[in-house]
């Protein structure tokens, strides 16, 4: 039998897709090879695609920098602010944004860029991201620069900084690209600036916000000016499902945001905070995303319904479904009456509240037991071998939660 060689390439629609967590502590030694060779072969990526995590701090290192150019670092209530060593690992990067105003810090920047480039001849892009929790800089010439911004808010100086970083690295290496994050103290919109085409902002929210019209309006204008701001645009998304105590599970609003976020408005690359946990409650969500990743006119109802037919075989597969549509109920409809919602929303803070249990508000008696009934039916028609394992993987998860978290909570109400 002979087959003929053919060379043929596939190119995803987003050259980032990236999930964290799907290899955290709850898997080691064969676990912990299952589920990062799922992530792989569903068509994940490593974050390396597009680095855009927080690293001004190492770009301006403070142990170089503090003796040699004090005026890098943040002027607040009159006093120069330099970051305190910890036992952290990350402290350089904690609590502290440089003064982008201050001469020369541009260029010291591109340098350790440049430096970095070198010594990693393999990579393309590099991470211009802001600090994490940083306290901005007051001196006069930030507050000048940032006057129009709201309070808090360094976006004009940040976004000008980071173009002459761009600027000075490209005459070195004129293909690399650079991620920063529309976060916190740069959220807001800079104004009078085309960034270069080869930075990517990651807009940093949670999508499980916009599934109300109302947040989503407000979104929407951001977004307007960041197609007058930004060439391509990456979005930071914040799961964290293995925290939250019902299956995060909301696939036909996520696939047609997901599909017009990339049409409209040129989104390229997705990462998400997802650390699943030990119960994986969202799996089939995930599935479908990153596939739509790669092609992102397939159709969504029929990404899903393959992942339910390959995980637990067809017949298993119609209760398999019935059970996560009442957790896609609740959070499209009723999850977005909750204060729990309401109150980071209305805030604009750009991540629901996970530690706070409010959320479980939303449920009913009626609810969890018809889930509870659906995921039973699922293990009785699941065909014996993987299909029922899989099957009794997620029910004893839901059972689990059932007895301990639902029942409980609804019982404590009722009182």
């Amino acid at each position: 039998l002979v087959i003929p060689a053919k060379d043929f390439t596939r190119v995803p629609d987003f050259p980032g897709r990236s999930y964290s967590g799907s290899h955290g502590p709850f898997y080691k030694g064969d676990k912990l090879k299952k589920t990062i060779n799922w992530t792989r072969r569903v068509g994940m990526t490593v974050s390396n695609v597009l680095k855009m995590v927080h690293n001004v701090g190492y770009l301006i290192d403070p142990e170089v920098y503090a003796k040699t150019n004090p005026e890098f670092f943040p002027l607040i209530d009159g006093k120069r602010v330099f970051p305190k060593k910890t036992d952290r690992s990350d402290w350089k990067l904690m609590y502290w944004e440089p003064c982008y105003t201050a001469p020369g810090i541009a260029e010291a920047a591109a340098k350790s860029v440049i430096e970095f480039f070198k010594k990693n001849p393999n990579l393309y892009n590099c991470s211009l991201a802001v600090n994490d929790n940083g306290n901005i800089c007051q001196c006069e010439n930030c507050v000048k620069k940032n006057a129009h911004l709201p309070k808090g808010s360094e976006s004009q100086s940040y976004y000008e900084w980071v173009n002459k970083v761009v600027e000075i690295v490209k005459k070195e290496y004129p293909d690399r690209y650079y991620g920063v994050l529309n976060y916190w103290v740069t959220k807001d919109m800079p104004t009078g600036i085309k960034l270069d085409p080869a930075v990517v902002p990651m807009v940093c929210e949670e999508f499980k916000f916009y599934v109300d019209p109302e947040y989503r309006a407000r979104l929407e204008k951001r977004l307007q000016l960041w197609d007058k701001t930004a060439s391509t645009l990456g979005w930071w998304d914040y799961g964290f499902e293995g925290s939250l105590l019902v299956p995060a599970y909301n696939p036909k609003f996520n696939a047609a945001f997901l599909k017009e976020l990339y049409h409209k408005h040129n989104l390229r690359f997705y990462f998400c905070e997802w650390s699943p946990g030990p119960g994986w409650k969202n799996t089939p969500e995930i599935y479908m995303m990153a596939k739509l990743m790669w092609d992102i006119d397939q159709d969504a109802d029929a990404l899903i319904n393959e992942w339910f037919d390959l995980a637990v075989g067809k017949e298993a597969a119609v209760p398999f479904k019935k059970y996560y549509a009442v957790w896609e109920n609740f959070w499209t409809n009723e999850i977005i009456k909750t204060p729990w919602f309401r109150e980071r929303g209305d805030k604009e803070i750009p991540f629901l509240q996970r530690r706070d249990c409010r959320y479980l508000d939303a449920l009913t008696y009626e609810m969890i037991d018809e889930a509870l009934k659906y995921i039973n039916e699922t293990v009785e028609l699941a065909p014996a071998g993987k299909a029922k394992m899989r099957a009794e993987f997620f029910r004893d998860w839901y059972v689990n939660a059932y007895n301990k978290y639902y029942l409980p909570y609804l019982n404590a109400k009722a009182m």
